[in-house]
């Protein structure tokens, strides 16, 4: 009987234990970057370096990048701490910009981005990214890898594309397709698809207002 009595409080410590931890979990710290005349400063707005942000707890910053930036490869790659990126501006070049960044879960994209080339492999957590861009952004020779193992840990991930894939649709089915998700838990949004749009392209299925990629044969 004692010994069931311990086992019971054993529990309920644990419980409250991990409802406490819930209670005090912080939000994620805000950080921003500045770029200047296309050149991302080497700096935040506090004067870290991104060594410095990078090393922080996983899961524990949300960046915002403002101004137009000319390159930002591999600026933030196997950067563990960011849990969300607002980007603000135009991008150029964002090849392997966020690369294995682990606990990155949501990106949201306002401007412009001419290539995110590789921009996104193995950010298993990744839950939703938001382009708001009119044109889709090239992906080029490296879409395979653009976002492989994206989103393997998460039970949904959210894709918003306000653009038609028109003449990139190969890349983006390739893109997808080699992100290996399993295709119930992949959503693709096109806010503004025509409704006579419907094509198939390999395993995926193009509709209005969504996208699916159909299960392997």
């Amino acid at each position: 009987m004692a010994f069931a009595l311990a086992k019971v409080g054993v529990v309920i410590i644990a419980i409250l234990f991990a409802t406490s931890f819930s209670a005090f979990a912080q939000p994620p710290t805000p950080i921003t970057f500045i770029s200047t005349g296309g050149v991302l400063s080497s700096t935040s707005t506090d004067g870290e370096t991104i060594s410095t942000v990078c090393g922080k707890t996983a899961g524990s910053v949300a960046l915002t990048i403002e101004g137009r930036v000319t390159d930002m490869n591999m600026a933030f790659m196997n950067c563990a701490s960011l849990k969300e990126v607002t980007i603000e501006d135009d991008v150029t070049d964002m090849f392997m910009v966020f690369t294995n960044c682990l606990s990155l879960e949501k990106v949201t994209i306002k401007g412009n981005v001419i290539g995110i080339t590789s921009a996104f492999p193995n950010c298993v957590l990744l839950k939703e990214i938001t382009f708001t861009q009119t044109t889709p952004p090239d992906m080029g020779a490296g879409a395979t890898s653009t976002f492989r193992n994206a989103g393997r840990d998460v039970a949904e991930v959210v894709v918003n594309l306000p653009f038609m894939l028109k003449a990139k649709v190969s890349e983006w089915r390739d893109a997808l397709i080699s992100a290996d998700l399993d295709p119930n838990k992949l959503t693709i949004n096109i806010a503004e698809a025509p409704p006579k749009q419907k094509t198939k392209i390999g395993r995926l299925n193009i509709k209005q207002g969504k996208v699916e990629i159909k299960p392997k044969k």
